[in-house]
Parts: C-alpha cells; structure tokens; sequence
C-alpha cells in the first residue's frame, strides 16, 4: 500500500523492512481495539440510559456527537409533584425545602421574582399541567433546578446557575441566547434549528419520578 511506503531516498529496498514491522504493528493493535473499547463502553451503557447535551451544543452542532454528551438522570416536573409534601418528600433536595424542611420554596427564592410566578412555590411550579407556552417552560425550570440541587444532572449540562440564567434571558428580552446568534424562546427558536427552553430541558429529564 502507498501509505506504507513512506518517501525514503534509500528506495524500496530500505523502506520494506520498515514496512512489514509497521504493519505488524497495526496488525496487533487492531486485535487489541475492539477488547479495549468493550471494558471501557460496557459499565456507561449499563449505568446510564440516557444522555444529552449542554445547550450551546445543542443548538449549534450535531447532537449524534458522542464526545459532547453526558449522562443524566432528571426528573420530570410531574414526577417531582409525586413526591413532595404529600408524597415521598425525603426525596426532595434539601436545599429547595425551607421553614425547617416542611414546606418547598418560593419561586423567587430560587429565580429571579416575578409578579406572577414569584409567590409560588417551588411545588406548585412543577404542579403546572400545560404542555406549551410560558407556564410549562417554568414548570420545566423548577424541575431543572431541582434536578440540578439533587445531582441528578451535571453541572456541565444545567447547573442552577444555568436554570436561572435561562430565566434571567427570557424575563428580560423574552428569549434565552445559548449561543451567539441562536435565540430560545419558550417552545422554538430561531434561526430555526435545535431546541426552544422547554424542548431542551426536556432533553435533561427523562423519568417520570424522582
């Protein structure tokens, strides 16, 4: 082959040694990759069914990038409700429950205030059964911010820092920018392309309970 016979002012002769141990090297290496590849692919597939991507990624590159994704494990707005106050409350991050533990936190406590979602709390939030527009965006932020005080979804993914900067944008010019030029709006974007708030975070929560 061309590309085992590097150009070598000594000729042919001098390069076919050169030549049979490369390619007995390959040769091993190849025997080797497919082993290495199961030890290493096999405990990240039993461990983690789903995955995603931060947003930036999400909206400008191709979301089949292995190297871009991360496991995650959050739960869906509903499946938080399940198990508050009058369900498995235990379950709920201690740093989104208040008064001691017995009651969930406002809105406001954890975004910035708004007059019409900043007196809610964080329960009734995730309590919201509407399935587009502004009031199921905030029921997905309340479940991402407590996806993210329960570890349930990296921070490299959606930190509470992000949770909230995402709200920050949309409360201030009506849309989230998670890179230059792409604007996320509740349920799209535009350019038109990859996401929109609620269809990303949806992304980051798979399960129905906590």
């Amino acid at each position: 082959m061309a590309s085992d016979r590097p150009n070598d002012p000594a000729g042919p002769s001098a390069s076919a040694p050169r030549s049979a141990g490369r390619r007995r090297l390959l040769q091993g290496s190849a025997a080797l990759a497919p082993a290495m590849l199961t030890v290493v692919s096999n405990p990240v597939r039993a461990t983690y069914n789903y995955t995603t991507t931060p947003a930036s990624s999400f909206a400008s590159l191709s979301t089949s990038r292995p190297d871009i994704h991360h496991p995650v494990t959050g739960c869906k707005p509903s499946g938080w409700k399940s198990c508050g106050p009058t369900g498995s409350w235990s379950k709920w991050p201690a740093s989104c429950k208040k008064d001691n533990g017995a009651n969930p936190k406002l809105f406001r406590e954890c975004f910035d205030d708004h007059p019409t979602y900043g007196g809610k709390t964080l329960l009734e939030c995730v309590s919201y059964t509407e399935t587009s527009g502004e009031k199921c965006m905030v029921a997905h932020l309340a479940a991402a911010y407590l996806n993210a005080c329960a570890g349930k979804v990296p921070a490299a993914v959606c930190s509470t820092g992000y949770a909230q900067d995402l709200w920050r944008g949309y409360k201030t010019r009506g849309y989230h920018e998670p890179t230059a030029g792409i604007k996320w709006r509740c349920d799209d974007c535009t350019p038109q392309g990859n996401g929109g708030i609620t269809p990303w975070l949806k992304t980051t929560m798979p399960y129905t309970s906590a």
